[in-house]
């Protein structure tokens, strides 16, 4: 009996080492790692999966030793990602509003006390796979998709740093005062995902709040989740009948190419914004009915559609991967070299293809688009903190920029600056807290002003 579970406990190492070095191979041929990471990426597990293999030659009691260092090194990987998550939870004790609910519960409370409560949304919970591996829309077969929350609702989005972010939603959905609608056109837009949209601080306190005190008028069109292709068609249906002077694109290393544009692009309605250029649902003209049917959908499907945002068993799944140990260790999806997609050309120059057409959008109405780059947070913690397929993203997002003849705002120089980059980010992982996207808010208005006082000398 014994033998027989240390045999397992082997091959089971035997599997996961040859798993790394295959991958390895496969990610340096790819040019997902660079040649210097060979070595722990290649060399190190191929030497364990050798050296698990030859002990099928030891004697029984040696290789039952074999199997004890396995598991004791697979349960200190485990102690230590329990011991990192058990120092954020100290970190947030701390706190004098730190707030245990869940979401759903947040949401339950509040209708309590009479406030018509929803959770965040976007359109990517509201797209699902057909039977021909299409995403379309869940609420109905005319293929309407809503791009933001339900409008003029109390929304409930997120909870990084010990308290929930609620907010009044504006007319359409996204995360602004009501009365920007009803004024003159504001002076600058934002398009982008959670991060334009501020997750998980107040809304005087993320990126817009921040630049709304010394532009003027500035609207938030950013949704979390949102790829590139959702940022173009909230370009197409909010920003360009408003036609303002300025649109910021920010642009999220993280998963703007590896995952969100890479599910964006299965949906035919959302491929549609770039493919037929006045391809419009007038979606700002129909608010009305984006109201009655997104409720509808909601109340009717409130847990399937919160799952689809906030995985119920997010928590389980981050603790099996060593998620805060990864991330503490800089050891990311982007530092390992992993995406959802092979080909990072092929969706770096679709990002071209659609960043050429918001360009043309906003220059077609006499506006100016400004790409901003946003850094994740492995960046500055420890370990790998760049990794070759972080710096291929670097280099084709600010290549193909150059190429358009568009202004960067690189927020990565920004906050290498700062003797402690890390302190930017709730945990490593997290959104920007109030101190990170009050730097980036700041590098933005920095360049701003200075192009504002350049155009104002000639």
């Amino acid at each position: 009996m014994m033998s027989g579970l240390v045999l397992i406990i082997i091959l089971f190492g035997l599997t996961v080492f040859l798993g790394f070095s295959l991958w390895g191979i496969t990610s340096l041929r790819q040019g997902l790692i660079d040649p210097s990471g060979a070595v722990f990426r290649i060399l190190l597990p191929a030497c364990l999966f050798l050296f698990l293999l030859a002990s099928f030659r030891f004697k029984p009691e040696n290789r039952a030793v074999v199997a004890l260092c396995l598991i004791a090194s697979v349960a200190s990987l485990y102690l230590a990602e329990g011991y990192l998550e058990f120092m954020r939870a100290q970190e947030l004790e701390k706190r004098t509003d730190l707030d245990r609910r869940s979401k759903i519960e947040v949401i339950a409370d509040l209708r309590k006390q009479g406030v018509n409560a929803y959770p965040v949304m976007r359109a990517k919970t509201l797209l699902l796979s057909g039977t021909d591996s299409k995403l379309k829309s869940v609420l109905g077969d005319d293929g309407f998709l809503p791009l933001a929350s339900l409008p003029k609702r109390r929304v409930v989005s997120c909870n990084e740093g010990g308290s929930w972010l609620t907010y009044d939603s504006d007319r359409h959905g996204f995360n602004n005062p009501d009365s920007i609608w009803d004024g003159a056109s504001p002076s600058l837009v934002l398009l982008g995902d959670s991060f334009a949209h501020g997750s998980c601080v107040n809304p005087d306190q993320n990126i817009v709040g921040r630049l709304g005190q010394s532009f003027g008028p500035t609207l938030n069109l950013g949704v979390s989740g949102f790829g590139p292709l959702s940022m173009l068609a909230a370009l197409t249906e909010y920003a360009k009948p408003l036609r303002p002077p300025i649109v910021l694109w920010l642009f999220f290393e993280g998963n703007d190419l590896t995952e969100d544009m890479a599910f964006e692009r299965q949906s035919p309605l959302l491929s549609s914004y770039l493919e037929k250029p006045d391809f419009s649902q007038r979606l700002i003209l129909r608010h009305d009915e984006i109201t009655s049917r997104l409720t509808a959908y909601l109340d009717q499907r409130l847990t399937e559609a919160m799952a689809r945002f906030d995985n119920p068993n997010e928590a389980l799944l981050n603790f099996l991967q060593l998620f805060h140990l990864r991330e503490r260790f800089g050891l990311g999806i982007l530092s390992l070299g992993l995406a959802d997609t092979t080909d990072l050309s092929d969706q770096a120059n679709y990002f071209g293809q659609v960043l050429q057409q918001a360009r043309q959008k906003v220059e077609g109405w006499g506006g100016r688009l400004i790409l901003v780059y946003l850094p994740e947070s492995a960046r500055f913690f420890a370990g790998e903190q760049n990794g070759e397929l972080r710096r291929r993203i670097h280099s084709s997002v600010l290549d193909t920029a150059a190429k358009l003849n568009l202004s960067v705002i690189d927020v990565t120089e920004a906050f290498k600056q700062d003797d402690n980059p890390a302190r930017f980010f709730a945990y490593p992982g997290s959104h920007y807290n109030e101190t990170g996207y009050g730097k980036a808010a700041e590098a933005i208005s920095s360049f701003l002003s200075k192009q504002a006082a350049k155009e104002g000398a000639q």
